[in-house]
């Protein structure tokens, strides 16, 4: 009986200050561990989403003004007596065309979009144009604009749009300013890069497309109405 009570005396004794701080120093590693593997997965997480989101964003962008700019095409506009170009406005960082997207083959309409980089995001803006006669014209007030994509980055070296004429030799864009009159007419194609980083902190891998559109529709006059 008094071994049991001896027993029953040193169980109730509890740890020792050794053993607490031994007890703490493990109990704050495995805590500090566990952070650490939180925080990593949680920083990878993000930046997988961000690439994801990069890459879909880029994508959507680059359909968008692939398939506009190749169903552009010339148009006999109001008070005028010569075609107008596919592309009106040509510039590094910004770009006006006339185009058949997304138009009806039985009674087709175009309209003039505008693809523009502003602060990081490409914006397209469309123009209604309407039938006058045997030749159209073009809306003086554009309609809502849309953002394409965020993030988006343009640098000298990589501009947004590169124009070619027919021999396949670069169309050079005056720095700051825009193509000629006289140039415009030449543009037979039109080189695309678009780079997206849509993470602020650049962690996440950015995404750069590279796509070169040619002109299909050069000089087919049948589009126009009454053509």
């Amino acid at each position: 009986m008094n071994t049991l009570l001896q027993r029953l005396r040193h169980d109730q004794r509890g740890v020792s200050l050794a053993e607490l701080l031994v007890a703490m120093a493990l109990t704050a590693i495995v805590t500090t561990l566990v952070v650490a593997i939180v925080a990593t997965s949680s920083r990878t997480l993000s930046s997988q989403s961000f690439a994801s989101s990069n890459s879909e964003s880029a994508a959507i962008a680059m359909r968008e003004l692939s398939r506009v700019v190749r169903s552009g095409a010339p148009l006999r506009l109001t008070g005028t007596t010569v075609d107008s170009p596919v592309i009106t406005v040509a510039r590094a960082n910004s770009l006006t065309v006339t185009s058949f997207v997304d138009s009806v083959a039985s009674a087709p309409v175009p309209v003039r979009a505008t693809f523009a980089v502003t602060a990081g995001r490409l914006t397209e803006q469309r123009f209604a144009i309407t039938a006058v006669g045997d030749a159209w014209q073009v809306a003086s007030i554009g309609g809502s604009t849309r953002t394409l994509a965020r993030g988006v980055t343009v640098t000298a070296a990589r501009p947004l749009f590169t124009y070619y004429d027919a021999a396949g030799a670069i169309i050079p864009v005056p720095t700051g300013g825009a193509l000629a009159d006289t140039d415009l007419p030449r543009i037979a194609a039109v080189r695309l890069r678009l780079a997206v980083q849509g993470d602020a902190s650049g962690r996440a891998t950015s995404v750069a497309l590279d796509n070169t559109v040619s002109l299909p529709n050069l000089g087919i006059s049948r589009v126009r109405v009454g053509g």
